[in-house]
């Protein structure tokens, strides 16, 4: 039996005072977020909240089971009742846990950058794609349109050595 949407919005609503509490659906069940950090998981209409050693000290009754197979075992939180209780709980738990790293953007095609691709006659990024814009489709065209690698003296000219 898969968790509904209207638990997850009882037991948000009960989580409210412990942060800015979200939701986010992953493979037929949810993902639990206090201030952006993942604190649990709501499997099968069971709320798995990460062990931290705050929230254990807080628990009423230790249940410890993971969400799903295979999965680590978290605190099963039996009953989602009592809001202050939960919300100590939570903010507890929260404040243990590390924000997530973020991610890197990745840059499809930076060809604006002024980055040189030739050293030895100063091309660069830009310079090739506007070559390529202006109908050089082969790197014989680039080079000519260019004037890539007319000088070659990597070794001295370019940083890296190459």
């Amino acid at each position: 039996m898969s968790t509904s949407e209207e638990f997850m919005v009882y037991l948000s609503d009960q989580l409210r005072d412990a942060g800015i509490i979200t939701y986010r659906k992953m493979f037929g069940e949810y993902a639990l977020y206090c201030d952006s950090k993942v604190i649990g998981l709501v499997c099968d209409g069971q709320f798995f909240l990460k062990k931290t050693d705050a929230g254990r000290k807080l628990l009423k009754e230790v249940c410890e089971a993971p969400a799903y197979n295979g999965a680590k075992p978290s605190f099963l939180i039996t009953s989602t009742d009592d809001r202050e209780y939960l919300t100590k709980l939570v903010r507890a738990t929260c404040s243990e846990l590390p924000y997530p790293k973020q991610k890197k953007k990745k840059v499809k095609n930076n060809c604006d950058s002024g980055e040189y691709v030739c050293y030895c006659s100063k091309v660069t990024e830009k310079m090739i794609a506007e070559a390529v814009t202006n109908g050089a489709d082969s790197p014989e065209k680039v080079i000519l349109a260019t004037g890539a690698m007319k000088d070659p003296d990597c070794k001295v000219k370019n940083p890296k050595g190459t």
